[in-house]
């Protein structure tokens, strides 16, 4: 499928709420969704990353983005540990739709797969405000996730008995759109298998440039992390 471009596929989908900056806006954003069920989008300015997730109480779920203890607890969220990065003045909050929390699923793992948003690390679609799933369900999702952490696992540790892993810092390549493409076990292998110089990839880490107005780079300790 080709990828979407999300600031097209906002301006044709018109989102029902949009609050352009998460943190003057919060008071208006916990009393306006309240009681109400839809569909959410955390998106960071900076980087251009993104998170889906669904909710029967919409005030009620992103009040928990605003809670410190709440960040800080579920340590492998990626975008828990992007809103303790770069603040909440830096992301928007688009309620993408409001629908009945029957659809919720459905309706989230469509945008899942039409958006592909990087935050989501585990891409099946799950309601954290009270959705009962049957037993059956239940075993889906718990099979998917497993299999999902361990290829992610895998990717993360395959480089672990090669003799330079270790000895820099590891390094993971995205393109354009966020796709995660490969990960270098420290600069240096990055740098060969571009052909360029270890502070070539150095400088588009620090700066958040592209490199070749094509690849992104990240230090593998700075990568945010699906709640």
């Amino acid at each position: 499928m080709t990828n979407i471009d999300l600031h097209t596929y906002l301006n044709e989908l018109k989102p029902e709420y949009i609050y352009l900056n998460s943190s003057t806006e919060k008071l208006k954003i916990l009393k306006e969704l309240k009681y109400i069920s839809g569909i959410y989008l955390w998106y960071n300015n900076i980087t251009d990353n993104y998170y889906i997730g669904s909710a029967k109480d919409l005030s009620n779920r992103l009040a928990r983005y605003y809670r410190p203890s709440e960040l800080i607890r579920i340590k492998g969220s990626l975008i828990h540990r992007a809103l303790l990065k770069y603040d909440h003045e830096n992301f928007s909050v688009y309620i993408l739709e409001t629908c009945n929390s029957s659809e919720l699923i459905t309706r989230e793992q469509n945008y899942i797969n039409l958006l592909k948003p990087i935050y989501n690390i585990f891409k099946f679609a799950h309601s954290s405000q009270g959705y009962m799933h049957n037993e059956e369900t239940r075993k889906i999702m718990s099979k998917k996730r497993s299999e999902e952490f361990k290829k992610l696992r895998s990717e993360l540790t395959k480089g672990y008995n090669n003799p330079n892993f270790g000895k820099g810092n590891s390094v993971i390549e995205y393109d354009i759109v966020n796709n995660k493409i490969k990960i270098y076990s420290s600069v240096s292998n990055a740098a060969k298998a571009h052909n360029t110089g270890r502070n070539s990839i150095r400088y588009c880490i620090n700066k958040q440039n592209l490199y070749k107005s094509q690849y992104k780079f990240k230090y593998f300790d700075s990568f945010e992390d699906n709640d």
